[in-house]
Parts: C-alpha cells; sequence; structure tokens
C-alpha cells in the first residue's frame, strides 16, 4: 500500500510541477534561433545577388540602394529591414526592371524560400534580446485546450475571467492580463484536472466501464409536483381562506385558519385564483398521465426536466436522450428546446434543439455530455425563451388576459434517459503518451520519474527543448515525497 501511494507522487509532481496556470513560461533550452543563413547557401544567395542585383545596387552605382553589403547574419533590426525589402521586391515582381532579364524561375523560388525562412528565424531572435516580453494569460478557451491536449480530459473552466470583452473578441491582449486572483483560478483549475487525472491514472489497471442506459418515466415526478401545488398549498389555502371569510373575515380569527394573520388569508385566496386554473389546466393536458408537459412559466411549476448522471459513474463520454413531441396548436417559434447547466437562478445554455415532431410521433433528440470528476452531472431542458428573466411572466400575463389562464404548454416529453460510459481507448491515449512503458504501480525509480517529467514537459511547452536543471528540479521533488 505505501508502494502504491508513492507510485502515484510521480504524478502528483508531473501534474503540479509541469501543468500551465495560464501565462507562457520559458522553461525551455534558452537557444534561440539561428539568425543566418546557413554557411553552405551563403555562396548561392551571393551569387543570385551578383547576377541578378548588383549591377544597378552597389557601391559604385548612382541609385541609392546598395545589396552588395548585405550581411549574411542578421544582427540587427536593421539587417531585417534590408533582407525584407528585397523579399518585398522580387515577390512583387517589381525587380529585376522590365529592361533586364528575368531571373530562372527555379531559382528565384529556391532563393524566396530560403531568404523567408531565414528572416522567421531572425525575427525571433532578435525579439529574444534582452527584451522584457509582456505576458499574457491564456483565455478561458486556450486553457481548456491545452488542457485536453495534455491530458485527454475536458475540464470545466467556467470559474476563469469571461473573456467575452474587447469588442466580442476573446484574443485581446489588453483584456489578458493576470492579477493575484486570477493566478489563484488558473491554479484551482489545473488542480482540478491534475487530480482528475491522477485518478483516471489509478484506474487504468481496472476492467473498463460497461456500458448501461437508464430510463426515467417523467410523468410521476410532473404530476406529483403540479398535483401537490394544486390539492395542497393552493386549493388548501384557498378553501381554508374562505372558510375564514364565511365566518366573518374577523382579522382576529385568521390563525384559527391556520393563517398567521388577515394578510397571509387573503393572499391564499388570490394566490390560487392566480394559479389555480393553469394547474388544473396542466394536470387535464392530452397524456399528462403518460409523459410531462414542460411549462413555460417558471416559478414552482415544472419548466425543466432534468437528466442526472449519478456520482458513483465513472467520468468518461456519455449519451443523453430525450423523447419529445411538439403542440402544434402554439407558434413553431415557441417549439425550441434548450439544455443547460443550472446554477441557482442562472441557466447557462449548452444547445438549443428544434422539435419538429408532432405529440402523437414524439421524436428522440440526443446529446452527447462529457462528464468530468468535479464537473456537473445535472443537465436541464426547458423551452427556449427570452434572455430577460422576466420575459416568461410578463408573457403568461399576457396570454392570462386573453383566455384567463395563461401561455399553452408547448412541448410535452415522454421520458429521458443517459447512456455510457463510453470509452474509445483503456488506458487512454494521453495516458500512454506520457507514461510509456512505465508502469506507476511498480513504485518508479528518480530514472523513470525523470522520463516522464521530461516527456510531459516537453508536450506542455509545445515540443521545445527542456532545461536538464528544471527537470532535475522536479525530480528532487518527486524523491522528497518518496521519503
Amino acid at each position: 500500500m505505501l508502494g502504491n501511494c508513492r507510485a502515484y507522487d510521480l504524478a502528483f509532481v508531473v501534474w503540479l510541477g509541469v501543468l500551465p496556470c495560464g501565462l507562457a513560461a520559458d522553461a525551455g533550452s534558452g537557444t534561440s534561433p539561428d539568425a543566418s543563413f546557413p554557411a553552405d547557401r551563403v555562396a548561392s544567395v551571393r551569387g543570385f545577388l551578383q547576377a541578378h542585383c548588383l549591377k544597378c545596387h552597389a557601391e559604385k552605382t548612382e541609385n541609392g540602394v546598395r545589396l552588395d553589403d548585405l550581411p549574411a547574419s542578421f544582427a540587427a533590426v536593421g539587417d531585417v529591414e534590408r533582407w525584407q525589402k528585397v523579399l518585398g521586391v522580387l515577390n512583387a515582381g517589381e525587380m529585376p526592371p522590365k529592361e533586364e532579364p528575368v531571373p530562372p524561375a527555379a531559382a528565384k523560388t529556391e532563393f524566396l524560400a530560403l531568404l523567408s525562412e531565414t528572416l522567421v528565424s531572425a525575427r525571433e531572435a532578435i525579439a529574444d534580446q534582452g527584451r522584457i516580453a509582456a505576458l499574457r494569460r491564456l483565455n478561458r478557451r486556450e486553457y481548456a485546450v491545452t488542457l485536453r491536449c495534455l491530458t485527454g480530459l475536458d475540464v470545466d473552466v467556467s470559474s476563469l475571467p469571461d473573456d467575452a470583452g474587447g469588442g466580442g473578441f476573446d484574443t485581446t491582449g489588453s483584456s489578458l492580463f493576470m492579477s493575484s486572483d486570477q493566478f489563484e483560478q488558473y491554479l484551482a483549475v489545473g488542480r482540478k484536472s491534475a487530480a482528475a487525472t491522477i485518478e483516471r491514472w489509478k484506474r487504468s489497471a481496472e476492467p473498463v466501464a460497461d456500458p448501461k442506459t437508464v430510463r426515467t418515466e417523467v410523468e410521476i415526478l410532473a404530476r406529483r409536483q403540479m398535483g401537490g401545488l394544486l390539492n395542497g398549498y393552493f386549493l388548501g389555502g384557498y378553501r381554508k381562506g374562505k372558510e375564514w371569510e364565511a365566518a366573518g373575515a374577523d382579522p382576529a380569527k385568521a390563525k384559527d385558519f391556520g393563517f398567521p394573520d388577515e394578510h397571509e388569508a387573503k393572499f391564499r385566496i388570490r394566490a390560487y385564483e392566480q394559479h389555480g386554473p393553469y394547474l388544473g389546466q396542466y394536470l387535464a393536458l392530452p397524456k399528462s398521465d403518460e409523459g410531462a408537459w414542460l411549462t413555460h412559466y417558471s416559478g414552482n411549476f415544472h419548466h425543466t426536466e432534468s437528466i442526472t448522471i449519478p456520482a458513483d459513474a465513472v467520468p468518461g463520454k456519455y449519451l443523453l436522450r430525450l423523447k419529445v413531441g411538439g403542440n402544434d396548436k402554439v407558434a413553431v417559434s415557441r417549439r425550441f428546446l434548450e439544455m443547460g447547466i443550472v446554477s441557482g437562478d442562472d441557466f447557462r445554455r449548452l444547445g438549443v434543439f428544434q422539435v419538429t415532431a408532432p405529440l402523437g410521433a414524439p421524436q428522440v433528440l440526443e446529446a452527447p455530455v462529457t462528464i468530468t470528476s468535479d464537473g456537473p452531472r445535472a443537465f436541464s431542458f426547458r423551452e427556449k425563451r427570452h434572455a430577460d428573466p422576466a420575459g416568461p411572466s410578463f408573457q403568461n400575463s399576457l396570454a392570462k388576459a386573453v383566455n384567463g389562464v395563461g401561455l399553452d404548454c408547448a412541448l410535452w416529453i415522454d421520458w429521458v434517459e443517459w447512456e455510457g460510459p463510453f470509452i474509445d481507448q483503456w488506458p487512454p491515449a494521453s495516458h500512454e503518451r506520457v507514461l510509456g512503458g512505465v508502469d506507476l504501480k511498480a513504485n518508479p525509480g528518480d530514472e523513470q520519474a525523470r522520463q516522464v517529467i521530461t516527456r510531459f514537459a516537453e508536450r506542455a511547452f509545445r515540443g521545445r527543448a527542456v532545461r536538464p536543471e528544471y527537470v532535475a528540479g522536479l525530480v528532487a521533488q518527486y524523491a522528497e515525497r518518496r521519503q
């Protein structure tokens, strides 16, 4: 047991020591690209200039542009700018002039390709010369993709700063600054990703979980909810209120009928008169005993249907399904179902489906989701509505003024179900990429730890070589945790 715990210390050090926290930190080799033409190509570069340029652009010419003194190595910005002008006029066909011979196409193509590649390296080298780099954080989307590429997991990054500013762009540098609070937020998400990945590493030797399907018939809960509201809170309070009125509506006797005061008695009468007809109509709707209608008005009514993946279901890919039919008596514009995650009063929309099937021949909608160890597991479905939270109540009031009840229900759900997990490969490819042949349960030694850390770090730093002292520091942390 102790050996097994020590083995996973390696995973801890790998992920928390290397996992990015949202800033582009330099842990690479520190070497700059070679900012010069390859030694074996300098002669061909000089030959091309001699043959096609120096007749007019040498020391003794009078046009003011010299090319005979262009350096083969780019040590300063001015050198790069001069070569860039050469590249520009040749690409544009401005040089040589019409009265001069045109360079052979193959020679020109070879020269331009070599010059373009060298200019790219030169810009990188010059940009690294003693300048202070302005760090910007990875935005929410970039960080999520980075973690997915490294870990193979989809991580919930909704706690990170919102990048919606900057005129609708999420890569505006001026808004991607990093404060101490934001650093902590990124680090927290990175730690969650580390924990989820380590947990998956622990499960790598276990049998793969077989997919299963769990279906829920939704009408039982819907009728219990709406019938309980009607017959309990609303109708029960209404009847007691009417009894109080029939007894003379004496404020001092309101408590005898179960109310704290006369105001509550009057409120319960009005509440039933306002909502009772709507609830009664809901329970009398066609097929309400076979499925659940979604109300447009929220309140405490049945306006959402949820699918929850249980806590004991392993993280992975799942499929959500609903069998849905539309009410052809309402406008087509209302026959849209939106899927989201509910948090308090907030509904974070994940997708929208158009319901085209009628009530008599409902359709099956499918929504793939990825479940993580710390992410949401409950997904809600409701009729698509106005972005203004007060919109549904206002629209229901308008309808009630016309028909005395409220908005007709537009969507009916027969059943909901989830199926999964669906696992493409086990152990996952990201596991194999980092670990190679190292068995974590065999209590890896320092040399194996060095191999794993190096492999992961090179992926984290996008293929750049990692400084040996950087890896040595992480290996030392691993050795310390094993003590």
